[in-house]
């Protein structure tokens, strides 16, 4: 019994490449600025990624970019909703809600005035009138070092 080979299955990784890159336009693939590579495809969470290390490069923070992204996945759909992707540090409901549902809930922090110290620390930092909620989020886990329950 003879199997099928298609002339797909027997074409080599820079082969596919070319046909790809043939048969569909320039711009799906764009260059990804995490990995500096040409041929990956960039998803919307790393495109959203790439604008939040500019965020943190602007306020002169060093980016661990894995981190980063997995913060921001963490983060879920309301990233991609422009009123949800935002935290609105004014509001005291809002800072209630980062301190219950994240700080307390998601990164296992106590109850205490160092968490709301810890807050408002990350509050003066990021002194943007927009603050994005990734961005923030990162913050928050770099001030109090819980980037281990962010890695693999």
């Amino acid at each position: 019994v003879k199997s099928h080979d298609s002339a797909l299955s027997r074409l080599t990784c820079p082969q596919l490449r070319r046909l790809c890159e043939s048969r569909y336009p320039p711009l799906f693939f764009r260059e990804n600025a995490l990995t500096n590579d040409t041929t990956q495809y960039m998803s919307k969470l790393d495109d959203l990624v790439v604008k939040f290390a500019k965020d943190l490069e602007s306020l002169d923070q060093k980016v661990d970019a894995k981190l980063l992204r997995a913060v921001a996945k963490g983060c879920g759909p309301s990233i991609y909703r422009s009123d949800a992707s935002l935290v609105a540090m004014s509001d005291p409901k809002e800072v209630a809600r980062v301190k219950k549902n994240f700080c307390i809930g998601r990164l296992g922090l106590k109850d205490t005035p160092k968490t709301d110290e810890g807050i408002a620390s990350v509050k003066k930092l990021y002194k943007k009138n927009r603050k994005l909620r990734a961005v923030f989020y990162y913050l928050l886990v770099k001030h109090f070092r819980k980037g281990s329950l962010y890695k693999d």
